[in-house]
């Protein structure tokens, strides 16, 4: 019976997800009420909202719990070079999971539902382009220096100036910050932006400490406002936190995390079997060991869809993955659910359309049909490529996509392109395969989608941090800048239904695999809000150890 009740703790998707529709309070004339503490009307959601994606591990009550002091997470991909929102490379999940611990942020999502406070208590707008934002008082960073409004106007400059990683894409429409006083400010648009609650949610939207940076590039970014302070980094290894006692939110449970990576799928599940870890997050499972464990009653399994598919990209700038034919041959010539399978197992989901767009994402376009698996047209399209029996470049991180890219190679060798996969890490790979200076031919990555259709802006415009097959269609970026002007939804609808129409024609990407990832935790581990675009919150992980 015990057992039974820790995994309904852990599904408990729907009643969590009734429980934040509940707080987000009534809503009057399409003004949506942030939940407590209690503010004004804020802004709605930008118009068209996606349904939301989010699942919660129910967290007990304070009184009835013996916590862990410390929790140990294990993770599928390295961490970067630096724990920074302003450099290259900063898409991966772990990235994310740390800049949700380690920051905050003026607003944040909940989950295509609508926004709630966090550095901000209070915001509007009556146009989209001009936003008045009341923050919160008596916030500190993690150096002790007071939050006020000029650290958004610092991170906005910070951010702009970088010009790459997540922050641009979260500060990138921003013309001006005036400050009003020190808790109050007005930030003015370039143009009218509907989507820029969702922009400055995301992790890139996260406050920045200026003078920390400025004294020290490598560790000044670790300093927020956030839950956890960082208190240790080894490159590409592991982070370590300490809880922020003077956070100004709910206290978290845990006294301290570390964050890392193993490289040896099989020996992620060992570790958690051993004790020598309490969790697995979602992506650090093997199919053989996520199987294994699953039917192991000591343990708990949370399947979490992603919504962002795997991808593979092409890059625009090389002659051959250039060529539309050649890029039509590689389509056709993959029988994606062997691929699914090589790489995921029954966690594997093959694409059944076309669409290039998140799973769970708004305006997904329900008719673009997928490229069916046909070798003789694989063939036919291949003689009419500038390709010459030359080898092509894979390049990958993920060890669990490499080995679905083992397929692809099978399948390319069968109507004759030979295929090497350059497999190497985090840190390695956003270097490699960056827009306008990407070295490989093809790439193979974890597509990082929000569930608000402006997310695919990095993946499309010039210079988005995610565009590894450096895209540039003048039509194509003229649509996705004209989507976050229109406050009518069927007019953005359309708009992102075309930029997908000229994609799926033009292929600089399609997805090849979804995937169902699975979490695993020893009984007890609880507190976590898994979300669909694989931005986990760890901020209020427990480990019960009566459990």
């Amino acid at each position: 019976m015990k057992k039974r009740r820790k995994i309904l703790a852990l599904a408990v998707t729907i009643v969590m997800c009734l429980a934040l529709l509940a707080a987000c309070g009534p809503t009057e004339g399409g003004v949506q009420t942030p939940a407590p503490p209690p503010a004004p009307p804020s802004p709605p959601p930008a118009p068209g909202t996606a349904p939301g994606g989010d699942t919660a591990i129910e967290r007990p009550p304070e009184d009835v719990v013996n916590f862990a002091d410390h929790i140990d997470i294990l993770m599928d991909n390295n961490m970067l070079g630096v724990v920074s929102t302003l450099v290259p490379g900063s898409t991966g999940s772990p990235a994310r999971w740390t800049f949700m611990l380690i920051y905050d942020r003026l607003v944040e999502n909940l989950g295509g539902r609508g926004f709630e406070p966090g550095l901000a208590t209070e915001w509007s707008t009556t146009d989209y382009q001009t936003w008045r934002f009341t923050l919160r008082e008596g916030v500190t960073f993690h150096n002790g220096d007071p939050f006020t409004a000029q650290d958004v106007v610092d991170t906005v400059f910070l951010a702009q100036e970088a010009n790459t990683g997540v922050a641009i894409q979260a500060w990138r429409s921003v013309d001006r910050v005036n400050v009003i006083n020190p808790h109050t400010i007005e930030i003015v648009l370039r143009n009218v932006n509907v989507e820029f609650l969702f922009d400055i949610s995301a992790t890139g939207g996260s406050i920045l400490n200026r003078r920390a940076i400025t004294a020290n590039e490598e560790e000044g970014p670790w300093i927020g406002t956030g839950a956890f302070s960082v208190s240790g980094f080894a490159t590409n290894d592991y982070v370590m936190f300490a809880r922020n006692d003077n956070y100004w939110g709910e206290p978290p449970h845990t006294a301290s995390l570390r964050l890392r990576f193993v490289p040896e799928i099989g020996a992620r599940a060992i570790m958690l079997e051993n004790g020598e870890t309490q969790l697995i997050m979602t992506g650090g499972l093997g199919p053989v060991d996520a199987d294994r464990l699953a039917a192991d009653p000591n343990f708990n399994i949370l399947p979490v869809m992603q919504n962002g598919p795997f991808l593979i990209g092409f890059n625009m700038n090389d002659p051959i993955a250039g060529d539309l034919n050649f890029r039509k041959a590689v389509a056709h010539a993959l029988y994606l659910p062997d691929v699914a399978l090589a790489a995921f197992g029954s966690g594997g989901v093959a694409p059944t359309d076309g669409a290039y767009w998140g799973y769970h994402m708004e305006f997904r376009h329900p008719n673009l049909p997928l490229r069916e698996f046909d070798q003789a047209k694989a063939r036919e399209y291949l003689e009419a490529s500038i390709w010459n029996g030359e080898e092509i470049e894979i390049a990958v991180t993920l060890a669990t996509v490499a080995d679905g890219l083992v397929m692809v190679q099978h399948q390319l060798g069968q109507v004759g392109i030979p295929v090497t996969i350059n497999r190497m890490d985090t840190s390695a790979f956003g270097a490699y395969a960056t827009y306008a200076d990407n070295q490989s031919q093809l790439v193979a990555h974890s597509a990082t989608m929000e569930l608000n259709a402006s997310s695919i802006r990095p993946h499309l415009m010039p210079g988005g941090a995610l565009n590894r097959a450096s895209y540039n269609n003048p039509s194509v970026t003229g649509l996705l800048e004209a989507a976050g002007t229109m406050t009518d939804a069927n007019a953005r609808r359309a708009a992102y239904i075309e930029v997908q129409e000229i994609v799926h024609e033009e292929i600089p990407f399609f997805a090849f695999i979804y995937r169902e990832f699975m979490a695993a935790a020893v009984p007890g581990i609880g507190g976590i809000t898994f979300s669909t675009n694989m931005t986990h919150d760890l901020r209020y992980i427990f480990w019960d150890l009566d459990e």
